[in-house]
């Protein structure tokens, strides 16, 4: 192996470290938004807003995307608007139950 392939080796095992230790930090800050017990539509929207920086990771990076075309990058972010167009619906819906009814918890 030649010293170019080492040194770029060795660089994308230093990406995949800080990815992966990425990963963790913002897996436990999930964690300790859900231990803080906040307002339910606030802490939803919080630990699903860390949850697509997640997946953006990792489909970027470790499913090597982010070096491929821009159909795919398109198709990306039709996903992601989709999925907040879900997260709001779900939220919108949260606040408008019946008069009368009670949400449990």
């Amino acid at each position: 192996m030649s010293n170019a392939q080492g040194q770029n080796f060795q660089h994308e095992i230093k990406q995949y470290r800080s990815i992966f230790i990425s990963l963790i930090i913002l897996t436990a800050i999930s964690v300790g938004i859900h231990q803080m017990h906040l307002n339910l539509a606030l802490s939803i929207t919080l630990i699903l807003s860390i949850a697509v920086l997640q997946a953006t990771l990792s489909v970027c990076y470790l499913m090597h995307l982010i070096s491929e075309r821009k159909l795919i990058f398109l198709v990306l972010m039709l996903t992601v608007f989709f999925v907040f167009g879900m997260v709001t619906l779900i939220l919108g819906s949260h606040a408008s139950h019946p008069h009368g009814t009670t949400y449990v918890s």
